[in-house]
């Protein structure tokens, strides 16, 4: 959106990729206060005079999972929005930014 100008999206480019942005970032949100949970539950369980060692495993694969679900969630939202690009946007997106400034949302 910050390069909207210089790329020519329509008024409607620019309304489904304001929706997209906020979707993505709303799901963020939540996934990320579902990690800082369970990470703070790993701590908790490592914390105890007696571990757990079954618990803490199964408390790092769900913390692995919702690192999974955060990549899937940005991949879909950069996905989504290079369908509302023109392949001339898209063109022209790749000379301006010839190095993506962020690996998750590479439009081209």
């Amino acid at each position: 959106l910050m390069l909207a100008g210089e790329i020519s999206l329509t008024e409607e480019q620019m309304k489904k990729l304001h929706s997209i942005k906020i979707k993505c970032e709303k799901n963020r949100i939540m996934i990320m206060a579902r990690l800082k949970v369970a990470e703070m539950d790993l701590q908790e369980l490592l914390s105890q005079p007696e571990l757990d060692l079954d618990k803490i495993d199964v408390k790092i694969r769900e913390i692995g999972e919702i690192k999974i679900e955060s990549d899937i969630n940005d991949i879909h939202s950069m996905i989504e929005s290079r369908e509302v690009l023109t392949v001339e946007q898209k063109d022209k997106l790749k000379t301006l930014r010839p190095v993506p400034c962020n690996c998750h949302f590479i439009l081209w």
